[in-house]
């Protein structure tokens, strides 16, 4: 019997006017529970929102600028339909915005705001029934400007051995930070780090920066902004290099390299500048002709150096010492039967007005002792002078007339002479 029932129940179960039947209690059962449930009047929970500003740039065409938001969301509670109120739960359903164009002077500003909802929300179903603020507190400050100097960190062994980097050089060499003037005078440069090692050439790049205060340390830029986000940066190197001093030593009279004694001090300078530039082994301060001297000179020359070298010794002049060893000097008396003229200009008569001059010989003392006054020999010579009339001094040269050794005469010469223009000869330049 069990059996014929079972029966029964899935002939009902299969048979179409059943599924008509359970169909139409199930849309009955369901629109109760829509219109019981779904649609019956609930308070939410809270909900937070975050607060977003409208038209921030008219704020800063005001040269102002925002410091300080509080709160930065805010908290609702709405009453409503329960499928309303589950929709505000979903990002983005409520929007909560204040409009800064309210805002005219720096200080504390008290905003109201406005709380918007999304297209698939009903808003004429809910309404707010709490707030957890009323207003929006906004403090303003004004906008300062302000030029950084930018510097320059090298971290590491930046240049090769012989080689030294100078201070960096940047392009421009300044740059603009603006913000809240408080955290503007904070910052006190803009610094870039240079990581390179074993440089051998000049390194130009391009850099950002960070900027500092006094002490160094990192300045936050939450508010800042600057008016280029990197530098042209610039590090130098320079080949390093000893380089010696020397003079250009003009020998005679007896000086020879053999008993001369050249003294410079400092004896080196250290140089830097480009590898091509500093091609030079030694530096020469002066030409010195040491017939000038007696057997002692002392004198200070100025270093100069090319274009692009560096002097890193810090030196700008050397003192030169030079002695000469196992010479003596004789004075020896020269007459007018010594003194000569040559290379008078033809048309003109040249007269020594100078009798006798005193010389100075140098030389070992055996050869010395047999120079006397007729070996001694002064020549005046007017081939520059032309058709110079008149009394005035002509440089004179001493000569030796013999076998002297190295014997020679020491120091400078002058004769005075008088030039008249002979009878007959025309006046320069007359035609």
């Amino acid at each position: 019997m069990l059996a014929a029932f079972r029966v029964k129940i899935n002939k009902v179960l299969e048979s179409r006017a059943f599924y008509i039947v359970f169909s139409i209690l199930a849309s009955i059962a369901l629109w109760v529970f829509v219109e019981r449930v779904e649609n019956e009047d609930i308070d939410s929970l809270g909900v937070r929102v975050p607060v977003e500003f409208m038209n921030p740039e008219i704020v800063a065409d005001k040269r102002l600028i925002v410091t300080n938001i509080a709160p930065e969301s805010v908290t609702l509670r709405f009453s409503g339909k329960r499928g309303t109120i589950s929709k505000l739960y979903d990002a983005g359903a409520v929007r909560v915005t204040a409009n800064l164009a309210d805002i005219t002077a720096p200080g504390l500003n008290m905003l109201g705001y406005s709380v918007a909802y999304s297209g698939d929300v009903d808003e004429k179903g809910i309404t707010i029934i709490s707030r957890s603020e009323d207003y929006i507190s906004v403090n303003v400050d004004n906008v300062y400007d302000k030029q950084l100097p930018l510097t320059a960190k090298l971290d590491g062994d930046i240049a090769a051995e012989g080689f030294l980097a100078e201070p960096a050089v940047f392009n421009p060499e300044t740059v603009t930070v603006r913000g809240p003037r408080g955290e503007v005078e904070r910052v006190a440069a803009a610094r870039v780090s240079v990581q390179r090692e074993n440089l051998s050439r000049t390194l130009t790049a391009e850099m950002q920066f960070t900027p500092v205060d006094a002490d160094g340390l990192e300045v936050p830029v939450d508010r800042l902004t600057f008016d280029r986000d990197t530098v042209s940066v610039t590090i130098p190197i320079r080949q390093v290099k000893d380089v010696a001093l020397t003079v250009n030593a003009i020998y005679g009279s007896g000086a020879t390299t053999e008993n001369t004694v050249i003294t410079i001090t400092p004896e080196t300078l250290s140089l830097s500048g480009d590898p091509e530039t500093l091609g030079m082994n030694s530096l020469t301060l002066a030409t010195i002709d040491l017939t000038k001297f007696e057997s002692f000179h002392s004198s200070t020359y100025p270093i100069l150096l090319p274009n692009g070298i560096n002097n890193l010794t810090g030196a700008t002049e050397a003192e030169v010492t030079i002695s000469i060893k196992g010479l003596e000097t004789k004075r020896v008396p020269a007459t007018s039967a010594n003194l000569q003229i040559v290379n008078e200009t033809p048309g003109y008569t040249a007269e020594l007005i100078t009798q006798s001059v005193d010389t100075a010989i140098r030389g070992g003392e055996e050869e010395l002792e047999a120079v006397t006054a007729e070996s001694v020999r002064i020549v005046a010579d007017l081939a520059e002078f032309g058709e110079t009339i008149g009394t005035f001094t002509v440089p004179a040269k001493v000569y030796l007339d013999g076998d002297f050794g190295d014997c020679g005469p020491i120091g400078d010469y002058k004769l005075t002479v008088r030039v008249e223009r002979d009878a007959g000869t025309p006046r320069a330049g007359a035609s």
